[in-house]
């Protein structure tokens, strides 16, 4: 018996101009909604409907991306928090991986978490270039904190509870 091969039912969803969503369905129909067309009340829901979705995206998260291990709370914790200071800036998307600091932020906030708030270090780290960024990483202090990170979580995988929090 061969198996059905899955059609989606949406072909496309487009914005083509400020304020209207455009969403085409396979052989029914488009659906237009005019964000000036719907209460003042519905379009705050809504922004507070895509703000929760476009942060709690960043959890969906199965790997670190550094290291190729699964993602532990405290990664998608931080993943979501790049997201949220990043819309605080004005910049709806990252510039690029580098853009949520990865492991080496990790490793910065508990080096100077005695001294610094997350946000200071986030900040400071995210103002530098690719290349310092790079140089930071490499920095014997930073580079100890990174292994350690890595080893704590390459023995979460052994154990297996990381691979449970995947359900999450």
């Amino acid at each position: 018996m061969s198996e059905a091969k899955r059609v989606p039912a949406i072909s496309t969803v487009t914005i083509p101009e400020s304020r209207l969503l455009r969403v085409t369905v396979v052989g029914v129909g488009t659906i237009e909604v005019c964000m000036d067309d719907l209460h003042e009340s519905i379009v705050e829901l809504c922004a507070m409907h895509g703000l929760k979705q476009k942060i709690i995206d960043a959890a969906a998260m199965s790997r670190d991306p550094e290291t190729g291990r699964s993602a532990t709370t405290t990664d998608k914790f931080h993943a979501m928090q790049a997201v949220a200071d990043r819309l605080r800036g004005g910049q709806w998307n990252a510039a690029g991986r580098e853009a949520t600091g990865g492991i080496a932020l990790v490793a910065l906030f508990r080096i100077f978490a005695w001294k610094r708030t997350e946000e200071e270090v986030r900040t400071w780290f995210m103002g530098k270039t690719d290349a310092e960024r790079n140089r930071i990483k490499k920095d014997p202090n930073v580079a100890k904190v990174i292994a350690e990170i890595q080893a704590e979580r390459a023995a979460m995988s052994e154990d297996g509870e990381s691979l449970l929090d995947e359900l999450n």
